[in-house]
């Protein structure tokens, strides 16, 4: 009779929607995902902000170009070790560049016993 009473009761639950469900479980599983992409998205900018430096600590090669002289391939092809490029002149001024780009002249000084340039006019 119990068993009767058990089977009488089974009858009366409603049926479970299985798509119903297996939709809700997708959803819930995308929603998770989508959750997790944002998460790792924001920490990967936060982590992009700490590592990148302002432009102000960015260290660029700055050279100093005294002058041109002009030589032939075959004068050029010819020097060795310790042969010397002779300029006709000492520079008046010499050229600041960066890249490649000229951002200002300047004069050659001594500082404390070694070379610099003091610059004399930004490009």
């Amino acid at each position: 009779m119990e068993l009767e009473s058990n089977l009488s009761t089974m009858d009366t639950v409603d049926p479970v929607d299985l798509n119903d469900t297996a939709v809700d479980y997708q959803e819930n599983e995308v929603n998770e995902e989508e959750a997790a992409f944002r998460h790792s998205e924001n920490e990967k900018e936060g982590l992009r902000q700490k590592l990148q430096p302002s432009a102000q600590d960015i260290y660029l090669n700055v050279k100093c170009e005294i002058g041109t002289v002009s030589y032939s391939l075959a004068d050029i092809t010819k020097y060795q070790v310790g042969d010397i490029i002779e300029f006709t002149r000492w520079p008046n001024k010499v050229k600041l560049t960066i890249n490649g780009v000229s951002f200002a002249e300047g004069i050659l000084v001594e500082v404390e016993g070694m070379l610099g340039v003091k610059i004399i006019n930004k490009l």
